[in-house]
């Protein structure tokens, strides 16, 4: 009896592992993507790395604007694709959304990707009186652009230039005392395509401003705004946590000055800064202020939430600390918890990057002769105080290191 159980067991492990790929759920299935934000409307290129334990396949939910290619496939362990979108032409942002799939098993990623409207910063082009004022965008080619309809109030500044940074400019004859606005628009041709900026120059009562929204960090600080006006106007500020320090200069041009709070909520919140007067269309600055990041709240060095786990130089026996310069001009730090046998290392450091740009760092983590974790990261430096330096990477891994 106890034979005949042991040969059904063995008759049903042997059904089990027959079944075919698309009736399991996959142990793994994970994506990452190499890019964050929004994407660029002209060539925009996706790469996705894929863990899986089956064979997969990975598809857009609308491939009406992109496809996928995949560059590499292992099977049991995963691969890597990348979705290539065509040029979004339209003036709105775009969504969609990759699948990738694996026997019974799916799993999504959103993307976005920008239009014209966010493109091009502004999307038009308001003058006052005789000022200079442009338009600036990421051209993906040369570019040039031209007045089509010979408008005798208005030329173009900066009408060329190359790939990258770029910047059109168009500055009024007159200051334009006629009643209501007047307009027209420049040709701005960017390789093979061709795009209308609009051009409008308002009558004299007017209220302007440089930006339309403005974002900072969590810190206590103090907002200057830029306004072109000619006449008096008022200022209305919709939170508590933004005063007014003092009024605009009795000339065309002045700066507005607003003393901000600190935002101790890692929650990024929002105002609205409100100019209006005379006849002048009102016009408003949004603020957004972003939250304070948790690490901030910390002073001792380590490494934070690094796969679950803090290493922290003086708690549970990490108490043992090295700061190399090394011949490229980077620093490397260790940790050295010598009753584990441990070593946690950070090398790339570089203390001289300006704040918020990102820079590369590699971590590993040592227990005994292995290796546990080794680990591209891309940080940016969130604060410095004296020599104390507060990183952070953008998977949540922050680091507090002393020069």
């Amino acid at each position: 009896m106890k034979r005949l159980a042991f040969i059904l067991a063995l008759l049903v492990c042997s059904v089990s592992c027959l079944k075919p790929e698309s009736e399991r759920v996959p142990e793994i299935l994970q994506i990452t993507s190499r890019t964050t934000g929004n994407l660029s409307p002209f060539g925009a290129q996706i790469w996705i790395s894929v863990k899986c334990d089956l064979h997969w396949k990975a598809e857009l939910e609308d491939d009406s604007w992109g496809h996928i290619e995949v560059q590499s496939l292992s099977e049991g362990k995963g691969g890597e694709f990348v979705v290539i979108l065509k040029d979004n032409l339209g003036e709105e942002d775009r969504t969609n959304t990759i699948i990738v799939k694996a026997g019974k098993g799916e799993t999504k990623l959103d993307i976005v990707q920008s239009g014209l409207s966010s493109f091009f910063k502004p999307r038009s082009i308001q003058l006052e009186g005789t000022r200079e004022a442009s338009v600036v965008f990421t051209a993906p080619a040369k570019w040039s652009a031209v007045l089509p309809e010979n408008p005798d109030w208005v030329k173009l500044t900066s009408a060329s230039g190359e790939s990258g940074y770029s910047r059109m400019a168009c500055r009024a004859n007159d200051e334009n005392e006629n009643l209501g606005s007047r307009e027209t628009f420049a040709r701005l041709t960017i390789g093979d395509y061709t795009f209308d900026i609009p051009v409008v120059q308002v009558q004299k009562d007017i209220i302007l401003m440089e930006d339309t929204s403005v974002e900072i960090d969590y810190s206590e600080q103090e907002l200057s705004v830029v306004t072109q006006f000619n006449i008096d106007y008022e200022v209305e500020i919709s939170a508590s946590w933004i005063t007014h320090i003092t009024t605009k200069a009795p000339l065309n041009e002045g700066v507005e000055r607003f003393a901000i709070e600190e935002n101790t909520s890692t929650e990024g919140r929002k105002a609205v800064i409100g100019f209006k007067g005379g006849k002048a269309t009102p016009v408003i600055l949004l603020v957004e202020q972003g939250g304070k990041d948790r690490i901030l709240n910390y002073t001792q060095q380590g490494i934070y939430d690094l796969e679950g786990w803090d290493y922290l130089w003086g708690d549970k026996g990490w108490d043992q600390r090295s700061l190399l310069f090394c011949s490229d001009g980077s620093y490397r730090l260790r940790l050295l918890n010598a009753e584990q046998l441990s070593l946690v290392e950070v090398s790339g450091i570089r203390f001289d990057y300006p704040s918020g740009e990102q820079q590369p760092m590699l971590l590993r983590v040592r227990d005994k002769a292995y290796t546990t974790v080794l680990k591209d990261c891309s940080v940016t430096l969130l604060k410095q105080e004296g020599d104390l330096y507060w990183f952070k990477d953008a998977s949540g891994v922050g680091l507090i290191i002393k020069k």
